[in-house]
This record gives C-alpha cells, structure tokens and sequence, in this order.
C-alpha cells in the first residue's frame, strides 16, 4: 500500500506507524491520536476495503454484509460484531 502512495521511508517505520501514515492519507479525517492497536488496526482494514472498493467501482461482485442481519450475523459472536460496526461507522464519516 506504501508503495501505491509513494510514502518514502515507511519501510524504516513500526507497523502501526506504517499503518497510521496510510490511513491518513486515504482517509485523513480518521482521528488516530490516543488510540490503541485494535482501533489502528480495524482502521486500517476499513481504509484498505475503502481503497479496493474505489478502485472495483462498477463491480457488483463485492456485497456488503454488515449491515445484514439473519444467520451470519448471530454466528459471528459479539466481538466480530463490534469490529464491523466499528468499520462501518469510520467509513460512513
């Protein structure tokens, strides 16, 4: 992903250091200050979806699931719940 933005140096970076400078820039309204490794992380994956979906445009191949109740949803567990809710509402912003 560092690549596709040409973002020099980030090799040299921690992951989540390399992770917060690629948030920012395809998603520079995320706030990041003060938040722990499980955020960055699930932003991350929120960006990364977002970057992948923009460049999919015209595809109806991907399907949004999140929002979707029924069986998927309950067999997922609570956790996996919070984490697409919580990528949900960083991408709606």
């Amino acid at each position: 992903m560092a690549d596709r933005f040409h973002l020099d140096g980030i090799e040299t970076l921690s992951v989540s250091e390399s992770r917060k400078r690629i948030i920012k820039v395809i998603s520079p309204k995320i706030n990041l200050d003060g938040k722990d490794e499980t955020y960055i992380n699930a932003a991350y994956v929120a960006v990364k979806d977002i970057y992948f979906t923009c460049l999919d445009v015209g595809s109806s191949s991907k399907k949004d699931t999140s929002r979707q109740g029924g069986k998927n949803r309950r067999k997922e567990g609570t956790a996996g719940i919070a984490r697409k809710d919580m990528i949900r509402r960083l991408t709606e912003k």
